[in-house]
């Protein structure tokens, strides 16, 4: 048992399968995640050979764990390196002695030795993964919408038929990936799926109520919804939970909501991803739509020089700026950078200190991190104190930086 001595040196290493069950416990702990769940969890985690499992050790014993899943991420229009951060776990009494933000940084270590230029997560906490760099980047919530009204969705009197809506099986999940690919790499924030992403949405054999319907077109998909049915809140009926709607057409939208409304008379209401949510205000008569759950999903820049020079800057005139950068991670990005853009290429070189001058922003990264998402603006950033510099280097710093709100519904 960890005792008294809790906060003597911890030891961070890769967790062996051999200690899955012990990682699970402490998940299971942490999140209330059930012991049905163990096996299939288990299971998933030993066959991703990709993703990274780090865990902290006291004499030997687990103490905390996290995962980190290599992809990308679409960032106007380009798919950066970008590792997701899952089961950031510590044991009650190991809090508050600096493991998650060790196992953070030691993950840091781990993706710039493979390339990968940022990160993201879900938190359970802002300030833990604040302090290590990350903030606060967008909004993952879940929306509950009126299945009459999904049913009613109306469509133009000269509209072509509407397209036949189909189950799709097993045979069908490369085309369906297909799909998603060609469709994410056109929203800003969205993830470009690797094997590890698709691993937590494959289909299983387990008997489970997952199902996943779509529309087929000339060549592979052009949409498809996967849902799970779950036990109604009435003595009757069942809840429909959207996890993946994706179409690559109105046409195929309309009729893949349609398609859902139809389950109106067991299904009083259904919970969809926050990316649905304004293309339904645009299709709803009304708006017959509410929070059911919402939190704040957190970016971080692992490599400024990565992450510059991988994302897209459509629209985006030439400049330069030299930013003075505080990173909390020992093997980060702490020093002065040259940011530039140049014919919608983004460059991101390190100069000497003594080139600092009036001209200078100076920042943190996860500020930073957040300008570039499209998050926060320079002028919340100032009001904030997290940005200093003369108007002109802020607002050129903002000029060359500026995205869209980014959207990610990936759960990990």
């Amino acid at each position: 048992m960890i005792g008294p001595d809790v906060n003597q040196a911890f030891e961070i290493r890769e967790v062996e399968d051999g200690d899955l069950d012990a990682y699970y416990d402490i998940r299971s702990q942490s999140f209330g995640h059930p012991e049905t769940e163990r096996t299939q969890w288990r299971d998933r985690v030993q066959r991703d050979h990709d993703a990274m499992r780090l865990g902290a050790y006291v004499g030997g014993e687990l103490v905390g764990g996290l995962r980190a899943l290599p992809g990308g991420q679409w960032l106007n229009g380009r798919s950066v390196p970008m590792a997701g951060l899952a089961a950031v776990v510590v044991r009650p009494e190991a809090r508050g002695l600096g493991v998650a933000r060790s196992l953070q940084f030691a993950a840091f270590d781990w993706m710039r030795d493979r390339g990968i230029a940022v990160s993201t997560l879900h938190p359970a906490s802002t300030r833990v993964y604040r302090s290590a760099g990350y903030e606060i980047a967008g909004t993952q919530e879940t929306v509950r919408v009126n299945g009459r009204s999904l049913a009613a969705i109306r469509t133009a009197s000269d509209a072509p038929p509407e397209p036949p809506v189909v189950r799709l099986g097993r045979e069908d999940w490369p085309a369906a990936r297909a799909c998603y690919a060609r469709t994410a790499a056109l929203h800003h924030g969205f993830v470009d799926r690797s094997e590890s992403f698709w691993a937590l949405r494959e289909p299983v054999d387990d008997g489970s109520s997952w199902f996943t319907y779509g529309v087929r077109g000339t060549d592979g998909l052009d949409g498809y919804v996967r849902y799970e049915q779950r036990p109604g809140t009435a003595g009757w009926g069942y809840r429909i939970v959207v996890d993946d709607f994706v179409a690559e057409t109105s046409a195929v939208a309309i009729a893949l909501w349609r398609f859902l409304g139809a389950h109106t008379m067991q299904v009083p209401h259904l919970e969809v991803p926050h990316a649905c949510t304004d293309p339904l205000l645009l299709l709803l008569d009304e708006q017959d739509l509410s929070v059911r759950f919402t939190n704040r999903w957190m970016f971080r820049i692992v490599d400024v020089a990565g992450a510059i020079g991988g994302r897209g800057y459509p629209g985006v005139g030439n400049g330069s700026v030299p930013v003075q950068i505080h990173d909390p991670w020992p093997g980060g990005c702490t020093g002065t950078w040259n940011i530039s853009v140049e014919d919608g290429t983004g460059h991101a070189a390190p100069v000497s200190s003594d080139c600092a001058s009036a001209d200078t922003v100076a920042t943190d990264i996860g500020a930073l991190s957040a300008l570039m998402i499209g998050r926060f603006s320079t002028e919340t950033l100032l009001e904030t104190g997290r940005m200093q510099g003369s108007p002109g280097a802020v607002d050129t710093l903002g000029r060359l930086l500026t995205s869209p709100p980014p959207v990610l519904d990936d759960d990990f």
